[in-house]
């Protein structure tokens, strides 16, 4: 569960930020836009890990992201698309350590795919799985500070990822599949320093919103997910 907004509200002080997005090409069925952050916050000494001290001492870290979507129609109703975006902040905690070190520059989605139109899409790489469909309406803005989702870490993306989904009448349907990737992080596997190779992991999610009803529409979702770790992490896996 997400902590507390009292608990964000004394760990980051201050923030600002700006964020931009363009297309800088869209012609004959082709479009690539270009969009990005850059975010400075001050964090007080009860998030030292965010700005790369261990003294509790009050800072600033600046950070910043940047992202491509890009899209192309291939024939009448199949277009491929891709999408690559990264962060990078000053002396942070990106870099995956835990503390502050040299300045990071990590990739946040790496995917390509294609859109069937009403058959669904298909897509490949970086990405979450499919329960994070179900965390969505709560994955606030908060979550890029302090959070723990119900995932298998806690900024949900994972490597070697494939997932189709398919919307219509109301419904969406998500499933996935990771193929075998090494040092996958997963929370709570202490005994190998939250780190795990991963041999196929599957997920799946369904939600229906209904039409407007007096105040709005009702939606709900439901999803599942598991993974099989290899047999040098089976001593971990039950964590």
């Amino acid at each position: 569960m997400k902590k507390s907004l009292l608990a964000l509200a004394v760990a980051a002080v201050a923030a600002s930020s700006v964020a931009s997005a363009a297309t800088v090409y869209d012609k004959d069925g082709t479009s690539l836009a270009v969009y990005g952050r850059m975010q400075a916050v001050v964090y007080s000494g009860h998030a030292t890990n965010k700005i790369g001290n261990d003294y509790q001492d009050t800072g600033l870290q600046g950070s910043g992201r940047l992202g491509l979507d890009m899209r192309t129609q291939l024939t009448d109703g199949i277009a491929a698309f891709a999408k690559a975006e990264w962060d990078v902040a000053d002396n942070g905690e990106r870099d995956g350590s835990g503390k502050g070190g040299n300045d990071s520059f990590a990739s946040r989605y790496l995917w390509v795919g294609v859109d069937f139109g009403q058959f669904g899409q298909v897509k490949f790489g970086r990405f979450e799985d499919a329960v994070k469909y179900v965390l969505l309406p709560t994955d606030i803005s908060y979550a890029d500070d302090f959070d723990c989702q119900g995932q298998m870490d806690n900024d949900d993306k994972r490597d070697g990822n494939i997932m189709y989904t398919w919307n219509g009448y109301g419904f969406t349907v998500n499933l996935n599949y990771q193929t075998a990737k090494d040092s996958q992080q997963v929370d709570g596997a202490w005994a190998v320093n939250e780190k795990l190779d991963i041999d196929n992991a599957y997920g799946i999610s369904v939600g229906y919103q209904s039409p407007d009803v007096l105040f709005g529409p009702i939606g709900i979702r439901l999803g599942y997910a598991g993974a099989q770790f290899q047999d040098d992490a089976a001593a971990a896996s039950d964590i």
